[in-house]
Protein backbone atom coordinates (compact mmCIF):
# COMPACT_ATOMS: atom_id res chain seq x y z
CA UNK A 1 0.00 0.00 0.00
CA UNK A 2 3.11 2.29 0.88
CA UNK A 3 4.62 2.10 -2.60
CA UNK A 4 1.84 2.46 -4.41
CA UNK A 5 0.60 5.94 -2.56
CA UNK A 6 4.60 6.66 -3.05
CA UNK A 7 4.23 5.87 -6.65
CA UNK A 8 1.29 7.83 -7.35
CA UNK A 9 2.58 10.56 -5.64
CA UNK A 10 5.62 11.00 -7.50
CA UNK A 11 4.23 10.41 -10.97
CA UNK A 12 1.54 12.91 -10.26
CA UNK A 13 4.22 15.44 -9.06
CA UNK A 14 3.08 15.51 -5.45
CA UNK A 15 6.39 14.23 -4.08
CA UNK A 16 8.45 16.87 -6.30
CA UNK A 17 11.43 15.17 -6.99
CA UNK A 18 14.41 15.87 -9.06
CA UNK A 19 15.15 14.38 -13.03
CA UNK A 20 18.14 12.01 -11.68
CA UNK A 21 16.05 10.84 -8.50
CA UNK A 22 12.86 10.06 -10.76
CA UNK A 23 15.08 8.30 -12.97
CA UNK A 24 15.97 5.35 -10.32
CA UNK A 25 12.43 5.18 -8.66
CA UNK A 26 11.26 4.53 -12.38
CA UNK A 27 14.04 1.94 -12.58
CA UNK A 28 13.37 0.68 -8.75
CA UNK A 29 9.23 0.48 -9.96
CA UNK A 30 10.63 -1.53 -13.44
CA UNK A 31 11.93 -4.04 -11.43
CA UNK A 32 9.71 -4.02 -8.79
CA UNK A 33 6.13 -3.82 -10.96
CA UNK A 34 7.60 -5.53 -14.21
CA UNK A 35 10.09 -8.12 -12.45
CA UNK A 36 12.65 -6.82 -15.67
CA UNK A 37 15.91 -8.44 -14.53
CA UNK A 38 17.80 -9.36 -17.63
CA UNK A 39 19.21 -7.29 -20.51
CA UNK A 40 15.77 -5.81 -22.87
CA UNK A 41 15.15 -4.11 -25.76
CA UNK A 42 14.91 -0.64 -24.20
CA UNK A 43 12.10 0.56 -27.34
CA UNK A 44 9.91 -2.17 -26.36
CA UNK A 45 9.71 -0.71 -22.82
CA UNK A 46 10.19 2.99 -23.15
CA UNK A 47 6.38 4.03 -22.69
CA UNK A 48 6.48 1.40 -19.53
CA UNK A 49 9.47 3.03 -18.48
CA UNK A 50 8.04 6.75 -19.09
CA UNK A 51 4.71 5.78 -16.94
CA UNK A 52 6.73 5.88 -14.02
CA UNK A 53 8.10 9.35 -14.42
CA UNK A 54 6.35 12.52 -13.57
CA UNK A 55 4.95 14.35 -16.43
CA UNK A 56 7.85 17.30 -16.69
CA UNK A 57 10.68 14.52 -17.34
CA UNK A 58 8.75 11.84 -19.72
CA UNK A 59 10.39 14.18 -22.56
CA UNK A 60 14.03 14.51 -21.48
CA UNK A 61 15.92 13.03 -24.58
CA UNK A 62 17.15 9.49 -23.97
CA UNK A 63 15.25 9.10 -20.60
CA UNK A 64 14.36 5.97 -21.22
CA UNK A 65 17.62 4.45 -21.39
CA UNK A 66 18.57 6.10 -18.60
CA UNK A 67 16.14 4.48 -16.45
CA UNK A 68 17.43 0.97 -18.08
CA UNK A 69 20.89 1.20 -16.96
CA UNK A 70 19.66 2.80 -13.64
CA UNK A 71 17.35 -1.01 -13.76
CA UNK A 72 20.56 -3.03 -14.83
CA UNK A 73 22.50 -1.23 -11.78
CA UNK A 74 19.79 -2.15 -9.13
CA UNK A 75 19.34 -5.97 -10.22
CA UNK A 76 22.89 -6.35 -10.07
CA UNK A 77 23.16 -4.43 -6.63
CA UNK A 78 20.32 -6.59 -5.41
CA UNK A 79 21.72 -9.97 -6.89
CA UNK A 80 25.29 -9.33 -5.09
CA UNK A 81 22.75 -8.61 -1.37
CA UNK A 82 20.85 -12.16 -2.18
CA UNK A 83 23.69 -13.89 -3.54
CA UNK A 84 22.94 -16.78 -0.60
CA UNK A 85 19.57 -17.22 -2.69
CA UNK A 86 19.79 -20.03 -5.00
CA UNK A 87 18.42 -18.64 -8.31
CA UNK A 88 16.05 -21.79 -8.98
CA UNK A 89 14.66 -21.10 -5.85
CA UNK A 90 11.00 -20.14 -6.45
CA UNK A 91 11.10 -17.06 -3.95
CA UNK A 92 14.32 -16.10 -5.55
CA UNK A 93 12.21 -13.83 -8.03
CA UNK A 94 9.87 -12.54 -5.07
CA UNK A 95 13.00 -11.97 -2.87
CA UNK A 96 14.29 -9.37 -5.63
CA UNK A 97 10.75 -7.83 -6.30
CA UNK A 98 10.60 -7.19 -2.04
CA UNK A 99 14.03 -5.83 -2.24
CA UNK A 100 13.26 -3.67 -4.98
CA UNK A 101 10.04 -2.45 -3.30
CA UNK A 102 11.98 -1.70 0.01
CA UNK A 103 14.81 0.36 -1.95
CA UNK A 104 11.92 2.39 -3.71
CA UNK A 105 9.89 3.34 0.01
CA UNK A 106 13.57 3.68 1.68
CA UNK A 107 14.44 6.34 -1.46
CA UNK A 108 11.08 8.19 -1.06
CA UNK A 109 11.53 8.14 2.41
CA UNK A 110 14.97 10.00 2.57
CA UNK A 111 14.13 12.57 0.71
CA UNK A 112 13.95 16.15 2.30
CA UNK A 113 10.09 16.34 0.32
CA UNK A 114 9.06 12.72 2.16
CA UNK A 115 5.87 13.59 3.79
CA UNK A 116 4.96 17.75 2.68
CA UNK A 117 2.10 18.98 1.04
CA UNK A 118 3.32 20.72 -1.75
CA UNK A 119 1.78 24.32 -3.52
CA UNK A 120 3.40 26.12 -6.61
CA UNK A 121 3.88 29.79 -5.48
CA UNK A 122 6.14 32.93 -6.59
CA UNK A 123 8.41 34.31 -4.29
CA UNK A 124 10.38 37.58 -5.23
CA UNK A 125 13.86 37.46 -5.65
CA UNK A 126 16.84 38.99 -3.29
CA UNK A 127 17.25 41.88 -4.05
CA UNK A 128 15.38 42.18 -7.62
CA UNK A 129 12.16 42.87 -8.26
CA UNK A 130 11.06 39.95 -10.19
CA UNK A 131 9.20 36.60 -9.18
CA UNK A 132 10.30 33.33 -10.00
CA UNK A 133 8.42 30.39 -9.24
CA UNK A 134 8.79 28.08 -5.95
CA UNK A 135 7.55 24.86 -4.47
CA UNK A 136 6.51 25.78 -0.56
CA UNK A 137 5.47 22.35 1.51
CA UNK A 138 3.69 22.04 4.43
CA UNK A 139 3.59 19.18 7.19
CA UNK A 140 3.89 18.72 10.95
CA UNK A 141 7.33 19.98 11.76
CA UNK A 142 6.63 23.52 9.50
CA UNK A 143 7.50 25.19 6.47
CA UNK A 144 9.92 24.23 3.56
CA UNK A 145 10.27 25.79 -0.14
CA UNK A 146 12.10 23.89 -2.59
CA UNK A 147 13.17 24.85 -6.02
CA UNK A 148 10.56 24.60 -9.02
CA UNK A 149 13.56 23.11 -11.42
CA UNK A 150 15.87 21.20 -9.36
CA UNK A 151 13.25 20.18 -6.28
CA UNK A 152 16.29 20.86 -3.69
CA UNK A 153 15.11 22.42 -0.38
CA UNK A 154 16.26 26.25 0.05
CA UNK A 155 14.92 27.05 2.89
CA UNK A 156 13.46 25.36 6.05
CA UNK A 157 10.68 27.19 8.78
CA UNK A 158 10.06 25.10 11.82
CA UNK A 159 6.88 25.75 13.27
CA UNK A 160 7.68 26.78 16.34
CA UNK A 161 9.51 29.80 14.49
CA UNK A 162 6.55 30.43 13.25
CA UNK A 163 4.76 33.21 14.86
CA UNK A 164 2.18 34.71 13.18
CA UNK A 165 0.65 33.86 9.60
CA UNK A 166 -2.12 35.53 7.53
CA UNK A 167 -3.46 35.27 3.68
CA UNK A 168 -5.01 37.82 1.14
CA UNK A 169 -6.81 36.67 -1.98
CA UNK A 170 -3.10 36.98 -4.03
CA UNK A 171 -0.59 36.19 -0.99
CA UNK A 172 0.54 34.15 2.07
CA UNK A 173 2.76 35.55 4.65
CA UNK A 174 4.34 34.23 7.60
CA UNK A 175 6.22 36.19 10.19
CA UNK A 176 9.24 34.78 12.28
CA UNK A 177 10.66 37.03 14.43
CA UNK A 178 14.02 36.74 15.87
CA UNK A 179 15.06 34.25 13.12
CA UNK A 180 14.00 36.82 10.03
CA UNK A 181 13.81 40.70 10.02
CA UNK A 182 10.91 40.63 7.31
CA UNK A 183 7.66 38.50 6.46
CA UNK A 184 8.21 35.71 4.49
CA UNK A 185 6.02 36.31 1.27
CA UNK A 186 4.95 34.25 -1.40
CA UNK A 187 2.44 35.08 -4.57
CA UNK A 188 -0.60 32.28 -4.74
CA UNK A 189 -4.07 31.85 -4.92
CA UNK A 190 -4.04 29.32 -2.79
CA UNK A 191 -3.42 31.27 0.49
CA UNK A 192 -6.46 29.97 2.39
CA UNK A 193 -5.89 26.19 1.56
CA UNK A 194 -2.50 26.94 2.47
CA UNK A 195 -3.46 28.51 5.98
CA UNK A 196 -5.82 26.07 6.81
CA UNK A 197 -3.22 23.21 6.72
CA UNK A 198 -0.98 25.12 8.74
CA UNK A 199 -3.47 25.97 11.23
CA UNK A 200 -4.15 22.28 11.33
CA UNK A 201 -0.34 21.33 12.33
CA UNK A 202 -0.42 24.09 14.74
CA UNK A 203 -3.65 22.86 16.78
CA UNK A 204 -1.83 19.67 17.10
CA UNK A 205 1.36 20.79 18.04
CA UNK A 206 -0.35 22.98 20.58
CA UNK A 207 -3.28 20.07 21.94
CA UNK A 208 0.40 18.17 22.25
CA UNK A 209 2.09 20.68 24.62
CA UNK A 210 -0.92 20.72 26.80
CA UNK A 211 -1.22 16.82 27.25
CA UNK A 212 2.39 17.07 27.95
CA UNK A 213 1.84 19.90 30.62
CA UNK A 214 -0.82 17.65 32.41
Amino acid sequence: MVVFQSSDSIVNSAHPVSEEIAIELAALAAISEMLLLDVVNVKDHSSEYKSYLPEEYRKTSKVDKRIDQARLKFVEQIRNEIENVNQSDPAYHETIQRKATKKYIDKCRSLKTFGYRFYLVKEKMKNKNKLVPVLLGINKDGIVTADAVTKEVTKEFHLFQIKHHFCTEASFHISLPGYQAEDYVVQTSEGKQIVKLLEGYIEIHLQKVRFDAN
